[in-house]
C-alpha cells in the first residue's frame, strides 16, 4: 500500500510537467493504434477595403466571412439594428441588417418581424448570414 500511495503522490506532483505521462503494465502490452490528429484549417476571406464597412468590421459586429458574403451582393454597407416604424413613428420591428434605400432587410432571429417588414414593402430574408439567405435577399428563392 505504501508503494501504491507513493506512486499516486508522485503522479500528483509531476502531472503538470509538459512531458509527464504515466501508464499501466496492461496498457503497455496492448496493441497501439495511431491517434488521429485534428488539423486546424483556416479560410482566406477577401474583404474589399471600403470605409463604409470600417465601423462594422472595427466593432466586430460581423465576422470577416459574413462581410465578404455581404460584399458579394454589391450592396452598400448595411444599417445594423434597423428599427422599422409605423405611421405614428412607433418602432414595430427590428432587422439585424437593413438597406433602407433598397428596402431590403435581413432578420436573423425573430421571424415575426419578417411579416411586418414585408407589409411595408420590404424584401426580407430570414436566417443566418450564409449563401442561401443572401441568395434569397438578392432576389433568388430560399
Amino acid at each position: 500500500e505504501a508503494g501504491f500511495n507513493g506512486f499516486w503522490w508522485m503522479v500528483n506532483l509531476l502531472q503538470f510537467l509538459p512531458d509527464m505521462t504515466f501508464t499501466s503494465r496492461k496498457a503497455v502490452h496492448l496493441p497501439q493504434k495511431p491517434e488521429a490528429v485534428k488539423m486546424q484549417t483556416s479560410v482566406v476571406v477577401d474583404i474589399q477595403p471600403d470605409e463604409s464597412w470600417a465601423e462594422i468590421l472595427e466593432f466586430g459586429l460581423l465576422g470577416a466571412e459574413e462581410i465578404a458574403l455581404l460584399q458579394s451582393l454589391s450592396l452598400p454597407a448595411p444599417t445594423v439594428g434597423y428599427e422599422l416604424q409605423d405611421d405614428d413613428g412607433e418602432i414595430i420591428a427590428e432587422a439585424d441588417l437593413a438597406w433602407p434605400l433598397q428596402k431590403q432587410a435581413l432578420i436573423i432571429d425573430n421571424q415575426e418581424f419578417t411579416a411586418l417588414f414585408a407589409s411595408k414593402g420590404w424584401h426580407v430574408a430570414f436566417g443566418p448570414i450564409d449563401e442561401n439567405t443572401l441568395q434569397h435577399l438578392s432576389g433568388g428563392d430560399k
